[in-house]
């Protein structure tokens, strides 16, 4: 009983910490699963959500353990049941399909490529508080929300993984092509 205490003390003390630095904040991930609800066709039922991250760099283990938590906690939108799981990036090529990725901080140029192409391959839509993955097009959706809530879609990436959104978010967001 004493360890269940002490687990469930740990996961909200976990929630009430703010991210360190370039961290993704849970504002980020609000928004960005917020998001998901503009598509043409939402998402029902379970669907697999990959939190993809970097296990070998210490920020991009921290920033995905927290979305993770911050997503378990939080599993509905709308009509889906997100099931999060941790996805290094080296092995996101798998067979294993997400519709959904969320892309942890602490990741480079070289690994964003990895990223477009299982989006592609798979259909994937991948939103990031990293905005240098939407600029370098390689994320379908970057989120800020600070100081200011700013969402970015790269159309081009959207539409090369067969993403579409209805038209009313899009006149409501940033697109870059």
């Amino acid at each position: 009983m004493r360890r269940f205490l002490a687990l469930g003390l740990a996961f909200v003390a976990g929630l009430a910490l703010p991210p360190k630095g370039n961290a993704t904040s849970l504002k980020d991930v609000q928004v960005g699963i917020r998001t998901v609800e503009f598509l043409r066709v939402p998402p029902r039922g379970r669907i697999d959500v990959a939190v993809v991250y970097d296990r070998r760099r210490k920020d991009s283990d921290e920033d995905a353990r927290a979305i993770l938590t911050w997503l378990l906690a939080n599993p509905r939108i709308k009509q889906a049941e997100m099931a999060p799981v941790l996805v290094d990036i080296q092995e996101l090529a798998g067979d294993r399909h997400f519709p959904l990725a969320i892309v942890a901080n602490g990741l480079s140029g070289d690994m964003f490529a990895r990223i477009l192409d299982y989006s592609r391959t798979h259909g994937t839509m991948t939103i990031s508080s990293d905005l240098s993955c939407v600029h370098a097009g390689k994320c379908t959706m970057g989120i800020s929300s600070s100081p200011r809530v700013e969402v970015i879609l790269n159309r081009q990436v959207a539409t090369a993984c067969g993403i579409e959104f209805l038209d009313a978010f899009r006149m409501m967001v940033k697109e870059e092509y």
